[in-house]
């Protein structure tokens, strides 16, 4: 406690030992810059505790497509039922998700659910697979997957 006290005596003494502006800068409002800025995400929201986690799961369930079609007869039931816990953790995801990757996350988890809804016997495989890996889906997967936006708790 003692040393709290002493860091916040020193921080104020050298406030105080600085010289005051002789002029106060224009009140215009807040900067272009600030504006644009979007608020950084809470370390303690469920997008930045949930977004490691999202990402594996992501990254692990599109190569466990691929590799259960390559085989030819696809576990339909369990590549359904990671498909909907990676739903659930978008979903609640979705809710705290930053504006710079938020139309991201959507398009992620839409993607993801047009593929598990295609999860059927005797459906093409196409439609299993183009929903995850398209020209217009990638950079939404790859957003994602790079996303690093969260606050690091040290």
């Amino acid at each position: 406690m003692t040393i709290t006290l002493l860091i916040a005596g020193c921080a104020t003494q050298g406030a105080a030992s600085k010289p005051a502006p002789t002029t106060a800068p224009p009140s215009t409002g807040p900067s272009p810059s600030a504006a644009t800025a979007p608020p950084a995400p809470a370390a303690t929201s469920a997008f930045c505790l949930d977004l490691t986690t999202f990402q594996i799961g992501v990254l692990v369930w599109r190569n466990d497509v691929l590799e259960e079609v390559k085989q030819g007869s696809p576990d339909l039931k369990g590549l359904q039922q990671r498909a909907v816990m990676i739903e659930y953790i978008g979903e609640k995801m979705q809710e705290s998700a930053p504006a710079d990757i938020a139309k991201q996350l959507r398009a992620v988890r839409k993607a993801i659910a047009a593929s598990a809804k295609a999860l059927k016997p005797g459906r093409n495989v196409r439609d299993v697979i183009e929903p995850l890996y398209n020209k217009r889906i990638t950079p939404a997967f790859d957003a994602v997957d790079a996303y690093q936006g969260c606050p690091r708790n040290s």
